[in-house]
């Protein structure tokens, strides 16, 4: 398993460690979170696979995920698992702002997360891996506000702190 970054309050890697070792403690650590839009100003949101170690069947963003030992930037990490996760490759991608949030989960896992957001368009096919991602759909920023806000359970923490913070 790749090692992620493990940053101070300021946002500096300090070290590398396992994923799973880094949620266990609730170690903070660097994380992102990409936002899709396509033409018409809808977006992008995707199911999580019902494996994921944690938040499983919940919808988020269209990517999240960690700068990782290999990546040379965390640009390089979105870039990575954009590809990955939803079987594209995007060239148009702005980081728009950064969010600082902890969460701890049921099963003893934390989020705890300097998380950057980025965002970008796309209109073509999106072929995504089904072992990352049950499902996935475009829909209207008013109707993803309106659904969030009528079922929160839904959706996962960190998308939630992105749509309380006007970040979508």
């Amino acid at each position: 398993m790749n090692k992620i970054a493990v940053v101070d309050e300021l946002d500096n890697i300090i070290a590398y460690e396992e994923k799973m070792y880094v949620h266990e403690k609730a170690i903070l650590h660097r994380a992102f979170s990409l936002l899709i839009y396509n033409k018409s100003g809808e977006m992008l949101v995707q199911r999580r696979s019902f494996s994921k170690y944690h938040s499983p069947g919940l919808w988020t963003n269209a990517c999240c995920s960690h700068e990782i030992e290999i990546d040379d930037d965390i640009m390089a990490a979105v870039k990575r698992r954009v590809t990955e996760e939803l079987g594209i490759e995007i060239e148009n991608i702005v980081e728009t702002g950064v969010i600082r949030y902890r969460c701890d989960f049921q099963d003893g896992l934390s989020e705890n997360e300097i998380d950057h957001i980025f965002t970008c368009e796309y209109n073509g096919d999106i072929p995504f891996n089904k072992e990352e991602i049950h499902e996935i759909m475009w829909i209207s920023l008013e109707k993803l506000k309106k659904w969030v806000e009528s079922k929160p359970s839904e959706f996962t923490y960190w998308f939630k702190v992105m749509v309380k913070n006007n970040m979508i």
